[in-house]
């Protein structure tokens, strides 16, 4: 799961903003990482419920002490999972070949 999340970072982050109101950079690194952990639980591990990945990752914010973030995690991951990572919701890659590189890919700019 580590080497997912950390290959994957770009890609989980492209799909997280757009659901945290000021985005991501406003959030606590640890706060976020769990947000990337239970993303990456959504989309990629099929053994692992959506409610577990989601209720995980709340518990996870409650043991880091930014329990008044619990709402937040559970929010964002909800609606991110439901939204999925289709082609939709990225870049064009062939009008936006960079943008789809650094988001999809999930390659550095």
């Amino acid at each position: 799961m580590t080497y997912g999340v950390s290959r994957l970072q770009g890609r989980l982050d492209h799909l997280l903003a757009p659901r945290v109101t000021g985005g991501l950079e406003r959030l606590d690194p640890e706060l976020l990482l769990l947000l990337r952990i239970g993303l990456y639980q959504l989309l990629r591990l099929d053994r692992v419920p959506a409610y577990a990945a989601v209720s995980q990752s709340v518990e996870g914010a409650r043991a880091i002490g930014q329990g008044r973030a619990a709402g937040l995690v559970n929010a964002v991951l909800r609606r991110a999972g439901e939204a999925g990572e289709g082609p939709e919701r990225f870049p064009d890659r062939a009008t936006d070949p960079v943008g789809w590189l650094t988001t999809y890919g999930s390659h550095p700019r």
